[in-house]
């Protein structure tokens, strides 16, 4: 988080630097093609397409969203101006923000359903629960100065630049936990899309870079599920190449104005909890804990198929009943962290055999 000015009294007649210039930034366009494309070639195609695809790709009117902000202000104060301008919001119960650990090194792993929106969102809800608090985010995202207080940039296009890029910021982001503070990651590294493969929105496999992060720290790690996904286009964008879904980000950000997201917090997960697994294994058992966060959806009406009666096996007899009570007792004397998510009066755990025998 941007650090405030020392508090100390202005001298009189002079301006108050801790007081927002009310005054916008000077246009700039932060987010142009100009400033994106470096190549000779395709610098002069821009010269003939650029501003209608600018257009169409809402850059223009993103940067202009983004220069109305009042100069002036930074790290937090600035976030916030952003998400106020856009209309962002995010319901969360009061509930779930208290399983977030009030101290010590916690990394914040989130699902990538929108490219940008969400970020803004992790940061403003740690943001109001502890002072400590970095985001891991796109390299990109540097262009905005007044956020980079806020962000730990990485690279997250997997090139062997990218490797070398990421080596500053992710000793950056140890250090950062070890001192005990708050890091949010987005362990997906690219935004939700359509796959052939799944036939549904989904991410890619996470990182096990996150996890090692939580080794090297003894962080504890808190799942956070943000709803939602990006628009039609967007995916249908990503299936013809995967840079057209890239460069319609921005458009989806301008997109979002005024939209409200639910999120959810899960139970806290312990480093040591993650000691018997791969780093791969426990990438893929915290995604699996964000993904339950996002599932608390209306029973589906049952439908009713037809089977041939032939070829039908006999069942074997089901046990005999168990007690409930002892059941409960079993339930009861789980660890705190077997619990996965919870909803009204419906808890979801996860065990190993011996700890639930009946």
């Amino acid at each position: 988080m941007g650090s405030s000015p020392h508090e100390r009294s202005p001298p009189m007649n002079t301006p108050d630097p801790r007081s927002p210039d009310p005054r916008p930034a000077n246009p700039v366009s932060l987010f142009s093609l100009d400033s994106m494309i470096t190549n000779p070639l395709a610098r002069g195609v821009l010269k003939t397409v650029g501003k209608p695809l600018a257009k169409v790709l809402a850059l223009d009117a993103l940067s202009s969203n983004f220069n109305r902000l009042p100069s002036g202000v930074h790290g937090l104060d600035y976030l916030r101006a952003v998400k106020d301008a856009f209309g962002f919001s995010c319901q969360v119960e009061r509930e779930d923000l208290d399983r977030i650990p009030a101290t010590g090194p916690v990394v914040v792993v989130a699902n990538h359903p929108y490219g940008g929106m969400e970020g803004i969102l992790l940061a403003d809800m740690l943001c109001t629960l502890r002072p400590d608090v970095r985001i891991m985010a796109n390299h990109l995202l540097g262009r905005v100065e007044q956020l980079r207080d806020l962000f730990i940039l990485v690279d997250p296009f997997g090139t062997r630049a990218s490797l070398a890029r990421n080596i500053a910021p992710l000793r950056e982001s140890v250090s950062w936990l070890r001192s005990g503070g708050v890091l949010g990651v987005f362990p997906a590294g690219e935004v939700a899309h359509f796959t052939v493969r799944e036939r549904r929105v989904a991410e890619p496999r996470w990182s096990p870079s996150v996890v090692r992060l939580i080794r090297s720290s003894g962080a504890t790690v808190v799942p956070v599920h943000f709803s939602g996904a990006n628009g039609a286009l967007f995916h249908l964008a990503g299936l013809v190449h995967p840079r057209l879904r890239t460069a319609l980000l921005a458009r989806e950000f301008v997109n979002k104005a005024s939209t409200a997201v639910r999120a959810r917090v899960g139970q806290p997960v312990p480093a040591a909890r993650l000691e018997e697994l791969t780093d791969q294994q426990a990438a893929d058992f915290l995604r699996l804990r964000t993904e339950v966060l996002g599932r608390a959806e209306p029973a589906r009406r049952a439908t009713v198929r037809r089977f041939p009666l032939r070829g039908i096996t006999r069942q074997e007899a089901l046990i005999a009943p168990v007690s409930p009570a002892l059941m409960a007792a079993e339930v009861a004397a789980l660890p705190e962290e077997r619990l996965l998510a919870q909803a009204g009066t419906m808890h979801v755990y996860e065990a190993r055999a011996r700890e639930i025998p009946l």
